[in-house]
């Protein structure tokens, strides 16, 4: 390398150390947040650092080309960040924000143009040239202050867009708090008026419900006894059956424990008893059912084609 090579590559690096020192260390400041994902943005810290050595490089050796051979300098040459991008390849930053980013990859082209003021003849002395440095030493600063605007301009933008999405979704928790509490609530209304129902039940409505569900249920789990309780207290309260526990529970041909003598001869366990409690204080998840049947055990045929099937619990499939 030549000696005034060295001193344009130095006085390059100058820029960004003495006094332009203060730009870069306000942008490895201002820009720690940038070397984190910028969301949606077009440029990251690492993008823009790599324009500004490309934008110092190229105005060098343009004008340094310029004095170095006694041809006039064109008029000043402004860089800026969009438009480098676009100048790079302007199809592909019409096409995309990524495109634009590929194409500010120009590490051949940077090493070229150091290659080409690595060669520049010495000597430079004359007051004429001194005058383009002096421009020249303007031109970079403008340049590095117009990226560093750009830097500033992304960096409240992604905020602003960051603060927003917080907006949003601190809103949306909100809202669904809110019908998560008012749906609690209407299920805490209903609870309670369904045990006022059946608060007034004498013991042996209770003991019957208890009968019927361990003689239809008694080897099911927890939430299916509670299930054949909630279908005995449904029909109650429907108009296609009786409106007692004794009436619904003896029904002609309704329930098989009744009918094949289970039912007088069960011993009613602890879940069962349990079961029965929770649906008496109000719980009810039975959708509405009516009719449940055990298929494994059944030749019935017609609840498939006469009635809408529910869900399945244990063994039991729950119908309307």
């Amino acid at each position: 390398m030549t000696k005034f090579g060295r001193k344009i590559v130095e006085s390059g690096r100058n820029f960004f150390t003495a006094p332009s020192g203060r730009i870069a260390q306000e942008n490895r400041e201002d820009c720690g947040g940038c070397r984190q994902t910028s969301r949606g943005f077009q440029y990251t810290y690492q993008k823009l650092r790599m324009i500004k050595a490309l934008v110092l490089v190229l105005t060098f050796a343009l004008t340094t080309s310029a004095i170095a051979s006694d041809v006039p300098m064109l008029g000043t040459v402004v860089f800026r960040p969009k438009e480098i991008a676009a100048a790079a390849a302007p199809e592909a930053a019409e096409a995309s924000p990524s495109a634009a980013e590929a194409s500010l990859s120009a590490t051949a082209g940077a090493i070229e143009i150091m290659n080409q003021v690595n060669s520049m003849r010495d000597g430079f002395h004359t007051q004429a040239q001194l005058v383009k440095f002096a421009a020249l030493d303007a031109l970079y600063q403008k340049t590095l202050d117009e990226i560093n605007d750009y830097i500033a301009e992304q960096d409240a933008e992604r905020e602003a867009a960051e603060a927003a999405r917080l907006a949003k979704e601190a809103e949306e928790a909100r809202i669904a708090a809110e019908k998560k509490a008012e749906a609690e609530a209407k299920a805490e209304a209903a609870r309670k008026k369904r045990a006022a129902r059946w608060a007034g039940l004498s013991d042996d409505e209770v003991g019957m419900l208890c009968r019927i569900v361990q003689a239809e249920a008694g080897d099911q789990p927890y939430e299916g006894r509670c299930l054949v309780a909630n279908v005995i207290l449904n029909r109650v309260m429907s108009s296609k059956f009786p409106d007692t526990i004794e009436g619904v529970i003896f029904s002609p041909g309704q329930f098989s424990p009744v009918s094949n003598g289970s039912y007088y001869s069960v011993k009613i366990d602890s879940t069962t008893k349990k079961a029965v409690k929770a649906v008496l204080n109000g719980r009810d998840e039975s959708e509405g059912a009516l009719y449940f049947l055990m298929k494994s055990a059944s030749s019935v045929t017609w609840f498939d084609r006469a009635l809408t099937w529910l869900f399945k619990v244990g063994d039991h499939d729950f119908y309307k």
